[in-house]
C-alpha cells in the first residue's frame, strides 16, 4: 500500500526556525519517519526549497486550506492509495503521531485519537473518499 503525505506549507510560518531547523524541514521528516512517501509540500506566500520532498505551489492559498488541499491531491502520483494530509507548525506532528494516523486510518472518527493536525484520507483514482 502506498501511503502519501500532502503537507500544507503555506505562510510564512513554515520557513521559521525551530530548535536551528526550518518547521517545513522538520514536519518533512517526522512524515517520511512515519511511513509516508511521497510527501507533497504544498506552498503559498513563500517559495520554499525543499529537498526529498515534491514542492507545488497554490496559486489561491489565499482561499483557504481547501484549496491547497485540492492542490496538493492533485499532485500525488498515481496509485497513492492513501494519505496523510498534515499542516506545518501542528505541535503533535512527531513520527509516532504519524504511525498513529495510519494505524488508525481506516476506524471511524469517533475511535481515533487524532493529534492535532493530522488527518488520514482514503484515495479512489486520486480523490480523497474517507477522511478521519
Amino acid at each position: 500500500m502506498r501511503i502519501a503525505a500532502v503537507l500544507l506549507a503555506v505562510d510564512e510560518g513554515a520557513v521559521a526556525p525551530v530548535d536551528g531547523e526550518r518547521r517545513v524541514d522538520r514536519d518533512v521528516r517526522a512524515l517520511r519517519e512515519g511511513g509516508c512517501g511521497p510527501i507533497v509540500v504544498v506552498t503559498g506566500q513563500v517559495p520554499i526549497e525543499l529537498l526529498g520532498g515534491l514542492v507545488v505551489s497554490d496559486p489561491r492559498w489565499r482561499d483557504g486550506p481547501g484549496s491547497s488541499v485540492r492542490t496538493g491531491l492533485a499532485a500525488l502520483p498515481p496509485r497513492t492509495d492513501r494519505a496523510v494530509l498534515a499542516r506545518t507548525g501542528a505541535p503533535d506532528l512527531t513520527p509516532g503521531a504519524v504511525r498513529q494516523v495510519i494505524a488508525a486510518g481506516a476506524r471511524p472518527p469517533a475511535d481515533l485519537d487524532r493529534p492535532a493536525g493530522l488527518a488520514f484520507l482514503a484515495l479512489h483514482a486520486g480523490r480523497a473518499e474517507h477522511m478521519s
